[in-house]
C-alpha cells in the first residue's frame, strides 16, 4: 500500500483538516499556573510504550476544567475549525498531558493517529531553537481494519524530513 504522507505546508486541496499556525492562547500567568498544576499531578502519570502521560487533568484541577469548558475558549477553537466544538464527552480524554524529555535524540511521538476528530495541542515547553515538531498529515482513510493493518505493517508513515 502506498502511503501519501505530507507536511501541512505542502497539502493541496480540501483534505478536511482544521489546523492553525502556533497561536498564543494563554497569558504567562495562566501558563505558570498550568505548569504548576501539571507538576503537582505528575506523580499520577502512567508510563506506556510512547512515554509518560497524565490523563484526565480536568478531573484533578478546577482551573483546567474551567479553561476547557470556558465559552470564549470553545468559541475561539470553533472559529478555527469552522464548526461548533465541545470537549470530549468522556472525561478521561479531557486535558491529557504527554511528557517529553529535553534531549535532542528523544522523539516524543514519532507518529500516531487520534481516535477523535479534533485534538488541541498546547505546548508548554520553551520551543525557542527547537528542531522538529512540524505537523505532518497522512492522507489516508483509516476507516477499515485493512487500512490500519497496512499502516502497522509499514511501521508507520515514512518520515518526510531530509537531512
Amino acid at each position: 500500500m502506498d502511503l501519501n504522507f505530507e507536511t501541512v505546508d505542502s497539502l493541496e486541496g480540501d483534505v478536511g483538516l482544521a489546523y492553525a499556525a502556533p497561536t498564543k492562547i494563554m497569558s504567562e500567568e495562566g501558563l505558570s499556573v498550568l505548569r504548576s498544576i501539571i507538576h503537582g499531578n505528575k506523580h499520577k502519570a502512567t508510563r506506556h510504550p510512547r512515554g509518560l502521560s497524565l490523563a484526565a487533568l480536568a478531573y484533578e484541577s478546577q482551573f483546567v476544567h474551567d479553561m476547557i469548558y470556558n465559552k470564549k475558549f470553545l468559541e475561539f477553537l470553533s472559529s478555527i475549525a469552522n464548526e461548533p466544538l465541545c470537549p470530549h464527552t468522556l472525561g478521561m480524554h479531557v486535558a491529557h498531558v504527554n511528557f517529553g524529555k529535553i534531549d535532542p535524540n528523544y522523539e516524543a511521538d514519532k507518529w500516531h493517529f487520534d481516535s477523535v476528530e479534533y485534538v488541541l495541542v498546547i505546548v508548554l515547553s520553551d520551543v525557542e531553537g527547537m528542531d522538529g515538531g512540524n505537523l505532518e498529515v497522512l492522507k489516508m482513510d483509516l476507516g477499515s481494519r485493512e487500512a490500519v493493518e497496512a499502516l502497522r505493517q509499514e511501521g508507520g508513515p515514512p518520515s518526510t524530513h531530509t537531512e
